[in-house]
């Protein structure tokens, strides 16, 4: 067994959990309800994608930050005498000096990014990232990786103005002239922000499409969501105690504390949701002000859009640290392992139903072949089905 098998064997080994184990039998791919300008109608109740509460947020805040461990503060210590690389560690990598995530917040956060990204439709071809990815040449596959999770993200910043667009024409118009301006303004503003998130996807769709071999095909729509759960790096292993290049250190200090941002801005949005529908049923009676719904939804806006940030972020320094780490030549069952790992390993295979989640990784059919990160995943989070078209093959299972 050659030195790049023997390591990705040690990785696989050490991110294996009881649960990986690849499904019987293939299962099918439904439309899922995309939202119709037609509700604009209807009067607003639960701020929200979905119609339902959120099954995670039973109080407000949803999970507090009491859920969390505190970070130890970094401790220092003196070097042996004969090393002359530095003179401190400023932190021990024996210490728990990440963030402790809570498996209920990143659950909350996956809900989120799903009911987001697969409630819009847009228009072209589902793609899964293994055919993204497995006719490409070595030297562009990064630069698909990128586009690829920058055009889900645009489908997720879409759909948010989608529906932030439709919840400001349901509001009941004020009475007063300037509380109507008001509304009519921000109304706009929102309009405009969701003409602009549609182009900006369409954008994205075009820059992933000059990059896949296929280019006479359709417009692509990724079939597989970007990862948000735990990933261990197992840098040490690979490299030895601060042996690694230094933008992988880089990487492997800031995805710890990148995950925790994403976990406390999926509590926040959930927050806002609430706030914000309490607030518009408030106006509805006249115990709230239309400055404050205004102003609450904004601040929802905001957080979203931060949320999608990071959440991008996330997955383009896993895919840095995975091109790295296995090479860009490497079979692209092996890079898709690395970037994404799932609770239980799966061969290509259909959406299974409305509480599956998709992942962008085909795990190995051998131990060793492959390194697999490792993932918390929630079992129920998604209640709505993928806007994309059936019967096109993805590295999609629970």
């Amino acid at each position: 067994m050659n030195s790049l098998a023997s390591t990705l064997l040690f990785l696989s080994l050490g991110q294996a959990s009881d649960g990986d184990l690849p499904p019987e039998r293939p299962t099918t791919l439904q439309p899922p309800p995309v939202i119709d300008s037609a509700e604009a109608n209807e009067q607003p109740r639960q701020f929200r994608i979905g119609d339902s509460p959120r099954e995670a947020f039973p109080a407000s805040p949803a999970f507090p930050a009491e859920r969390f461990a505190a970070p130890k503060p970094p401790t220092r210590r003196q070097p042996p005498a004969a090393s002359r690389r530095r003179s401190v560690v400023l932190t021990d990598r024996t210490d728990p000096v990440v963030p402790v995530q809570a498996k209920g917040a990143i659950d909350l956060a996956n809900q989120i990014l799903s009911e987001a990204v697969r409630s819009i439709e847009l228009h072209g071809d589902a793609t899964p990232l293994v055919s993204a990815l497995g006719l490409a040449d070595s030297t562009t596959r990064s630069r698909i990786l990128k586009s690829y999770w920058s055009l889900s993200v645009a489908i997720g910043r879409y759909a948010f103005a989608e529906h932030e667009a439709l919840y400001l024409q349901k509001l009941r118009r004020p009475q007063a002239r300037t509380e109507d301006a008001m509304l009519q303004a921000h109304a706009a503003r929102a309009s405009a922000r969701r003409s602009q998130a549609r182009l900006n996807a369409i954008h994205w769709q075009e820059r992933l499409s000059e990059l896949l071999p296929n280019r006479e095909a359709g417009l692509p729509v990724p079939a597989d969501m970007p990862f948000v759960g735990v990933y261990r790096t197992q840098i040490e292993n690979l490299y030895g105690r601060d042996q690694a290049p230094r933008r992988l250190q880089e990487i492997d200090r800031a995805l710890p504390h990148e995950l925790d941002i994403i976990s406390r801005r999926a509590e926040s949005i959930a927050a806002f949701e609430r706030l914000v529908t309490e607030l518009s049923e408030a106006y509805e009676t006249g115990a709230a002000s239309l400055g404050q719904v205004l102003q609450a939804t904004e601040e929802l806006s905001e957080e979203r859009t931060k949320f999608l940030d990071v959440v991008l972020s996330y997955n383009e320094n896993i895919a840095d640290y995975s091109l790295s780490v296995v090479g860009a030549n490497a079979p692209v069952t092996t890079l898709l392992s690395t970037l994404i790992h799932a609770e239980t390993a799966a061969r290509p295979a259909l959406l299974a139903d409305a509480r599956v989640r998709p992942a962008s990784a085909e795990a190995p059919d051998r131990a060793g072949e492959a390194p697999t990160p490792a993932r918390e995943t929630p079992n129920t989070f998604l209640r709505v089905e993928p806007a994309f078209s059936p019967g096109s093959q993805s590295i999609l299972r629970p």
